[in-house]
């Protein structure tokens, strides 16, 4: 029995090496002295480091994760544990399972189509192709996100799927770095070993004037409360996406009304950015609550 989901096949038990890992050893004995251990010639198995249990039990923990950082298992490879219950006399009895630590996805490649675009308008086009691993756990699925710049967050843009290409649009980047957006991929097997891989796109703001409208359509669109659960995703990462481009509008804004001027312009700036800035911040905080009641149902 183990924690981490597994696929039993002729010669071995192939399981997610990034997951803990039980093991239950069945036994049966009338001598209440008998004693029981643990033990591998591939795995170095330690109390408190690889092993969150003592290998004096029925149950064996293994942590995927040492206490010193590093990996317990290798990828690709094949390990095999003894359980063993002795007796008072030295009699004893044995069982002796293989377990093989998948490999996580490999050879593949994600692309970004094109290079760059504008927020909320641009159809972008994520493909994560040529990946594989382990026969027994194909088919792979693949989901894509982009990482905030201002919270550090993983927004997912669609939920997993075999289909390994989507397009979409997507939020404004970083404007203190180029309108940079880190957009990612995850790949993953069947018994949730995943690889994630990492690609930068320039995803420019739309003209000041437009970003409204364009938000004002995204909330006019969505209803959270009858929205199916294969929607959900989508409308969160619409939702983000416009909550951050809002954001993004009342930062220029401010930013703008409070840059150097004579003191007639900047008052009438002010006041006008003022409102406008007010029902920015608004319009934002109403996204960011419909996209957290998204997220909540997800």
């Amino acid at each position: 029995m183990t924690t981490a989901d597994v696929i039993t096949s002729k010669y071995y038990t192939i399981f997610n090496p990034s997951a803990k890992l039980t093991l239950l050893a069945e036994w049966t004995s009338p001598d209440s002295t008998t004693t029981l251990e643990w033990s591998s010639d591939d795995l170095e198995l330690i109390y408190g480091d690889t092993a969150a249990t003592t290998l004096a039990g029925n149950y064996l923990v293994i942590n995927p994760i040492g206490s010193k950082g590093a990996a317990t298992f290798v990828g690709g490879l094949v390990y095999s544990l003894t359980f063993r219950a002795i007796n008072s006399l030295g009699r004893y009895d044995y069982g002796v399972i293989s377990i093989k630590a998948a490999s996580l996805p490999e050879h593949g490649k994600f692309t970004i189509s094109p290079k760059n675009g504008t927020a909320m308008t641009s159809d972008f086009t994520l493909t994560a192709s040529n990946w594989t691993s382990d026969s027994e756990v194909l088919p792979l699925s693949f989901t894509f996100a982009y990482t905030s710049a201002t919270t550090g967050g993983r927004t997912s843009l669609r939920k997993a799927s075999r289909v390994a290409n989507f397009t979409t649009t997507l939020p404004v980047g970083d404007s203190a770095n180029g309108y940079k957006l880190d957009v990612s991929a995850r790949i993953k097997d069947q018994i949730g070993a995943y690889s994630d891989v990492y690609k930068s796109v320039e995803v420019n703001s739309p003209q000041m004037d437009q970003s409204n409208s364009i938000v004002t359509s995204v909330l006019a669109s969505v209803d959270t409360a009858t929205m199916s659960s294969d929607d959900v995703v989508n409308v969160a990462s619409s939702l983000a996406s416009a909550a951050s481009l809002l954001n993004h509008v009342v930062l220029s804004s401010t930013t703008t009304s409070s840059s150097p001027s004579d003191d007639s312009a900047t008052n009438s700036e002010g006041s006008s950015s003022g409102g406008s800035g007010d029902d920015g911040e608004a319009a934002a905080a109403e996204a960011e609550a419909r996209a957290a009641e998204a997220e909540a149902r997800a």
